[in-house]
């Protein structure tokens, strides 16, 4: 993983007894710095399917992408990144050269555009502060080793 995603308090909660909530499953993927197609289908799904949500339940959790995100710059900068270059290629153009979303698409692009302003409004710790005036000067993620 590019990042620190800790999910031990999350696993077997009583809403998702067998699986990861839909905001850590979002986290796991957009937390990717060089991902694939394969990742960002992962990612339109669940923002197709699943709302942006204040609470616990059936949907994506801004609580935890907030706290992630608002505690450590690198986190929001991939997710942002990530997110911006997903809205992208997610729009398809239309005939008059203009882009549109279109279909599943166009649900996850709303909820994708949502969730950046969300996350750029969010409250932000000094921690994260600090971090962001070194900016991309230093490296902000790991790169996973290759599985063999």
């Amino acid at each position: 993983m590019c990042h620190e995603l800790p999910f031990r308090d999350r696993l077997g909660s009583a809403a998702w007894p067998w699986t990861l909530p839909p905001a850590d499953l979002l986290l796991s993927k957009l937390q990717i710095v060089e991902g694939t197609d394969r990742d960002a289908q992962d990612v339109l799904a669940l923002l197709a399917d699943h709302e942006l949500v204040e609470s616990a339940g059936d949907g994506i959790e801004l609580p935890r992408l907030r706290g992630m995100c608002g505690t450590d710059w690198g986190w929001w900068r991939t997710v942002d990144g990530n997110l911006a270059r997903l809205i992208a290629s997610w729009i398809e153009p239309t005939t008059a050269g203009e882009s549109a979303p279109v279909g599943a698409r166009s649900r996850a692009v709303g909820r994708a555009r949502a969730l950046r302003t969300e996350l750029a409004a969010s409250p932000k710790s000094i921690r994260w502060r600090a971090r962001a005036a070194v900016g991309t000067r230093l490296r902000w993620y790991d790169l996973p080793e290759e599985v063999r």
